[in-house]
């Protein structure tokens, strides 16, 4: 699918979305209230602009408010990319996976009717507020000067306004090794940053994806979902922990209390 990856400005500088408007931005917020029933159709009757497998697959409310998400993202997307490849740069960082910067509309239609089931009563409008990484970035950099990379592009983002949440996967028994930013802009826009070594993506994107992908589409409380978390686990204890990165940031396990494995940061392709 076309819209699974968005082309690099540095490749195709014509080709540059022009950010959105603070009105238009203003009006896409507004519209997370509520799902557009009269969005434009085709002469079969479905949907135009989200597609109407998205819409059949997840729901029209889902497949609406991901229109909506996706614009909003893509709106954004130009500056979010110029100061992430500026702060890369500048603290001796790289920046890796650039086309999945943006979550396509079928992945999002997916998670906000995942999330609306699971966590918010059926609410699809406060699933969809609740998504935090349609705009989402990497940043790679080697284990010696792993924190103090990640601490002065978080410090950075302080300094710019950002609200920026630290959560650090780097724990014994996790199925995702990693620190993930939360990091929430002055204008309330969500933008999820993971700091790597070129080991943990690997090991994310390339080992444990493929087990990854067979559990999610399981009964997460099976045996056999529980064995591939064990191997997501056993394939992440390889790893070697970055140092000094005690007392950063606030733990975190890819697992919930009742044991089932936290759906986290896993890319299909154009993402999760």
């Amino acid at each position: 699918m076309q819209d699974n990856v968005i082309t690099d400005p540095i490749q195709d500088p014509e080709l540059i979305q022009e950010p959105m408007h603070p009105d238009a931005l203003k009006a896409a917020d507004a519209d997370l209230l509520k799902y557009n029933p009269d969005q434009e159709r085709g002469p079969d009757g479905r949907w135009v602009s989200s597609g109407g497998a998205i819409s059949e697959k997840y729901g029209h409310e889902a497949a609406s408010h991901a229109q909506t998400l996706y614009s909003h993202a893509k709106g954004i997307e130009p500056a979010l990319t110029a100061n992430m490849k500026d702060m890369a740069s500048k603290y001796g960082t790289k920046l890796e996976g650039l086309k999945y910067r943006l979550k396509n509309q079928e992945s999002l239609a997916r998670k906000v009717a995942t999330d609306a089931e699971k966590d918010y009563n059926g609410n699809t409008a406060e699933a969809a507020r609740n998504i935090t990484d349609a705009n989402r970035y990497t940043m790679v950099t080697d284990p010696a000067n792993y924190r103090s990379s990640a601490e002065a592009v978080a410090n950075d983002l302080k300094s710019q306004g950002y609200d920026v949440r630290v959560k650090n996967y780097w724990q014994e028994g996790s199925n995702y090794k990693g620190v993930n930013m939360a990091l929430t802009d002055t204008a309330g826009n969500k933008i999820e940053l993971q700091f790597h070594t070129a080991e943990s993506l690997a090991m994310k994107e390339s080992t444990n994806h493929p087990l990854y992908e067979s559990y999610r589409k399981m009964d997460q409380t099976t045996p056999e979902a529980q064995a591939l978390n064990a191997q997501m686990v056993a394939n992440s204890a390889t790893l070697s922990t970055p140092p000094n990165l005690s007392g950063f940031g606030v733990p975190k396990i890819g697992k919930t209390l009742d044991n089932k494995l936290q759906v986290v940061y896993y890319r299909e392709e154009g993402g999760l």
